[in-house]
């Protein structure tokens, strides 16, 4: 078995089992499924109950390595939040080599500091993670992350726009912006447009960090600065700023992006959903265990982590 959790509160009841799909029908048999449930076939309604609720970083209190602080995970993406600052794994096929699963990509702030990482936006989920190594339970989960000190005056804010991981970088006043530089490390290569658009190259496909933006708040007001990625090695950029009021804070807001935004259902695979006369709805699929990456670069399919079953239960009062 390769892990179990278990979801409270508004999402109450969801089990993670390395399992056989034989021992999931099983538990829909028995006792986890009460009597006089209805089964259907899935709906996006249900999915899209599931992925609501999965919208969120969780906390790393022991279930994962150490050095992810916290995740915020997509169907085809684990964003981890580190002491240094990001790694982006990309999970996908290559049309190049079928042997490749995914593609993990680590962002560091080069002189930069080991941040001071913490959950902004507290939701009411609490996970419970049991493994054959050990047992984590009361497991939070935020809306926001927030690394202090990347650089001398400059934090990073990780938040969730449209269901997509996004990143601000704020720079207090009087501190100088062209000292954030960022290095990706574990990408095929980088490239950043005429119109200053990041793109990262992998097997799985081009990766772009788009919608990038940067603003001060003056007298009440949003007032736009000119921005755009500054490509300045083979695998660092930093940022091309216009004129801007240097007294005044100010926010660089890359968008990370990829093919999987628009539609998807999270990194849960709902199969089949059941309802009961209380107004829960159970669903039962699979999920990737997360995994966080212990080398970068292209990984195959003996490192994108297991398939896990699971089966949940949403109360009414958790949509």
């Amino acid at each position: 078995m390769s892990n179990l959790s278990l979801t409270q509160r508004n999402v109450r009841g969801t089990f993670v089992l390395g399992l056989l799909a034989a021992t999931v029908a099983a538990a829909w048999a028995g006792s986890e499924m009460p009597t006089g449930a209805k089964s259907s076939v899935v709906t996006a309604d249900a999915k899209a109950r599931l992925a609501t609720n999965s919208l969120r970083f969780v906390e790393n209190a022991g279930q994962w390595d150490a050095r992810g602080k916290y995740l915020f995970r997509t169907s085809n993406l684990n964003y981890w939040v580190t002491g240094r600052g990001l790694v982006l794994d990309y999970t996908g096929t290559s049309k190049s080599n079928p042997n490749v699963a995914g593609q993990a990509i680590r962002v560091d702030f080069v002189g930069g500091n080991l941040a001071d990482v913490t959950g902004v936006s507290p939701k009411s989920l609490l996970t419970d993670y049991v493994t054959e190594a050990r047992k984590v339970t009361n497991v939070k989960s935020f809306g926001e992350v927030l690394s202090k000190d990347v650089y001398p005056g400059v934090d990073m804010r990780s938040y969730i726009d449209n269901a997509a991981p996004r990143y601000d970088l704020i720079v207090a006043p009087g501190v100088d912006p062209s000292a954030i530089k960022m290095q990706f490390t574990g990408a095929n290569g980088i490239a950043v447009s005429a119109n200053g658009e990041l793109t990262l190259k992998t097997e799985v496909g081009d990766k772009k960090q788009i919608g990038l933006k940067a603003f001060q708040q003056i007298n009440g007001k949003t007032v736009p600065v000119t921005v755009a990625f500054a490509k300045i090695a083979n695998d660092k950029v930093g940022f091309r700023l216009g004129k801007y009021d240097k007294s005044v804070a100010l926010t660089i807001d890359p968008l990370i992006y990829g093919s999987y935004y628009g539609g998807d259902d999270g990194p849960d695979e709902v199969h089949a959903t059941a309802s009961d006369t209380d107004g829960g709805v159970y669903m039962t699929g699979r999920t990737r265990a997360p995994k966080f990456p212990a080398i970068v670069g292209p990984y195959g399919f003996n490192l994108a982590g297991e398939w896990d079953a699971f089966v949940t239960k949403l109360q009414g009062d958790a949509y």
